[in-house]
């Protein structure tokens, strides 16, 4: 299949469009995974340190320096006052779901075993004690805000003590990283348009520099052929390949005027050599009567 240059350079613009295509997506990508991955291993760091804190007011009960009624009612305490981030907190529930440590006192006692999460039809409490368990885990649910009936995206993790059959955890809204990466996907959206608009622009130019004067050269060539031996060359001087082209066209219209030329004073001598060969012929024809008459006039004497 035969492609025009301006054709060539629309596939490599496309080409070149898709690609940095391609890469921003990726690093789209890329940075919306990191940004979960910091906001996961904020979250597991921060139980893992409140957990510390249960295991020690824990080992100060098992060593019989406070019963574990009081290491229970202590730790419940501190855990319900520790603070992080943007004012985040953290919650406690035992295996039964029952609240066991909670920043709103007046949670605390409730049976939270069959809460039910209508945003992910899921009985999310269950999950999460399961998930700390289990050795620590992710649990996604939904939440409003307070002062606020919307419902958002939230993600726990949560880790189990052992010893008091607790579950730790903490929940943190996951609005704000869907805001950040259609943030970054609208810069990323610009950027693409302003880089697509260059390469247009820049190949429409390219292509313009090019196929402009090879249409002038093709017109040019075209008369030459036809034997209009006094068309301009365009492009002669020009310190590139269509310049390179047009000396060569140049070259091409030198000597074909040179052949005119040379065919010119051929068909000039021969026209010069045929008109001597007449006056030759004629002179002798001439001489030729001039003795026959002489002749004539010689027998009529005798």
């Amino acid at each position: 299949m035969s492609l025009t240059l301006p054709k060539k350079l629309a596939i490599l613009i496309a080409a070149a469009g898709v690609l940095t295509t391609i890469v921003m997506a990726l690093q789209l990508f890329s940075m919306n995974s990191q940004l979960w991955r910091d906001r996961e291993t904020l979250m597991k760091g921060q139980v893992q340190s409140a957990v510390s804190i249960l295991s020690y007011f824990g080992d100060k009960a098992a060593k019989g320096e406070m019963s574990e009624t009081a290491a229970k009612s202590m730790a419940a305490g501190v855990l319900a006052s520790l603070r992080y981030g943007n004012d985040d907190y953290f919650f406690a529930n035992d295996y039964n779901g029952i609240v066991v440590a909670h920043p709103k006192s007046e949670k605390i006692g409730q049976n939270q075993w069959d809460n039910f999460d209508k945003g992910t039809e899921t009985y999310h409490v269950r999950n999460i004690i399961n998930a700390g368990r289990e050795g620590g885990g992710f649990v996604p649910y939904m939440a409003s805000r307070v002062g606020s009936e919307e419902m958002l995206d939230k993600l726990s993790y949560s880790k189990a003590y052992e010893p008091w059959q607790w579950v730790v955890g903490t929940g943190l809204y996951t609005d704000d990283l869907h805001a950040q990466f259609i943030r970054a996907l609208s810069a990323s959206a610009v950027w693409q348009i302003a880089i697509l608009g260059v390469l247009v622009t820049v190949g429409w130019l390219i292509a313009r520099s090019i196929t402009r004067p090879l249409a002038a050269m093709t017109s040019a060539m075209r008369r030459l052929a036809s034997g209009d031996k006094a068309v301009e060359v365009p492009g002669v001087g020009r310190h590139d390949e269509i310049g390179e082209m047009a000396g060569a066209v140049q070259v091409f219209k030198e000597q074909a005027i040179e052949r005119e030329r040379l065919q010119k004073e051929a068909e000039a001598a021969r026209v010069d050599q045929e008109e001597a060969k007449r006056r030759q012929a004629d002179l002798e024809h001439a001489k030729a009567e001039d003795l026959r008459e002489f002749m004539g006039v010689v027998d009529t004497s005798f």
